[in-house]
């Protein structure tokens, strides 16, 4: 509410990434920037096929908002490039008239990755919270261990990819993330 509240002051447009809109766990409902009041005067919401549909790498995705902040974004967009592939189009709006009967299931997949994936971080001693949505988890390192350095030593000596919390800014710094997008069958 004070980011909205703000940003009308500033007069500066807000941007707000809902990737994970439907791919959430335990109840949690990701909320909309539009559910707060005053949103919707300076605020644009993107959504994307990545995430709740697998397509990531797809590139496809959409954005909610004023129509003069769309129109804008389409208007750049138009200058950019000539469009997503048709295909993949195809593909988006396919898997958005099935999404009622498929999201479930993939969102109990993604559960139970997340599940295993905190078990295991926590039992090897890294105090790991569940996330409320999302694909991946963020685990805290001991003070003093640098993410890129610990990143680096774990793939070196492990062969484990992780991201650096260092590597999404200094705020970012002290953690390292990890994804449990692929099955524990592939992972094995």
């Amino acid at each position: 509410m004070e980011m909205v509240r703000r940003c009308k002051e500033l007069d500066i447009l807000l941007v707000y990434d809902n990737a994970y809109s439907e791919l959430a766990y335990d109840g949690y409902v990701p909320p909309s920037i539009f559910e707060i009041e005053g949103a919707r005067d300076i605020a644009i919401e993107f959504h994307s096929m990545s995430k709740t549909y697998n397509m990531t790498g797809w590139r496809c995705g959409w954005a909610c908002g004023k129509q003069e902040y769309v129109g804008a974004l389409a208007k750049v967009k138009s200058f950019v490039d000539t469009g997503t592939f048709m295909g993949i189009q195809a593909a988006a709006a396919t898997a958005l008239d099935k999404c009622a009967d498929w999201i479930p299931g993939n969102v109990a997949e993604f559960k139970s990755r997340r599940d295993a994936a905190v078990e295991s971080w926590s039992d090897a001693g890294f105090p790991v919270e569940s996330p409320k949505a999302t694909m991946y988890i963020w685990c805290p390192l001991p003070k003093n261990i640098p993410s890129a350095a610990f990143a680096e030593r774990l793939l070196q000596d492990e062969g484990v990819i992780i991201l650096p919390g260092s590597a999404f800014g200094p705020g970012g710094e002290g953690f390292f993330r990890v994804s449990f997008i692929t099955s524990p069958e592939a992972a094995s």
